[in-house]
């Protein structure tokens, strides 16, 4: 309610004062449940899939996985005041932009680092033995500048260990 107040009275003193108009707060609503995986090497393909898969409702449902590899947390969206009800922020999150990963602090949706460990993923799921296996994660790793900053950051053993885990 303070941020209300403080624009009321920045409205009041627009008035006597003739000075510019402040901006308008963002009130929030409940917006039901999206998933957020664990963003590392070890978190199956099929879970990975599903972060920033939205659901509606007001109790969180069962992810589905095990419980270190994501879960559902709340969602929120964003309406505005002053006579224009909903606008082009609807949908937005006043949480962070970023979220914490194996690699630290990426984009919410998990950008292009979510994408390298799906790919990453899928080659260390896909069946074959285990020294195909490690040189196509190995190739993986190499294909891009991004890629390579990506693999090192993970650490030396970042293929061993999706291997193993897969």
């Amino acid at each position: 309610m303070s941020s209300l107040g403080g624009w009321l009275r920045g409205l009041f003193s627009f008035v006597r004062g003739g000075r510019r108009l402040p901006s308008l707060p963002d009130l929030v609503e409940p917006d039901g449940f999206e998933f957020v995986a664990r963003l590392d090497v070890d978190v199956p393909l099929a879970v990975l899939a599903r972060h920033g898969e939205r659901v509606a409702g007001t109790v969180a449902p069962d992810p589905g996985c095990a419980p270190g590899d994501g879960r559902f947390v709340p969602a929120f969206r964003v309406l505005r005041i002053g006579g224009y009800g909903r606008d082009e922020g609807y949908g937005r999150e006043p949480m962070p932009t970023t979220i914490d990963s194996a690699i630290g602090p990426v984009a919410r949706d998990g950008g292009s680092f979510l994408g390298f460990l799906k790919a990453a993923r899928a080659i260390a799921e896909n069946g074959e033995p285990r020294g195909a296996r490690i040189d196509a994660l190995r190739r993986l790793a190499g294909s891009t500048p991004e890629s390579a900053r990506f693999a090192r950051r993970l650490g030396a053993d970042f293929v061993e260990r999706c291997v193993d885990s897969g």
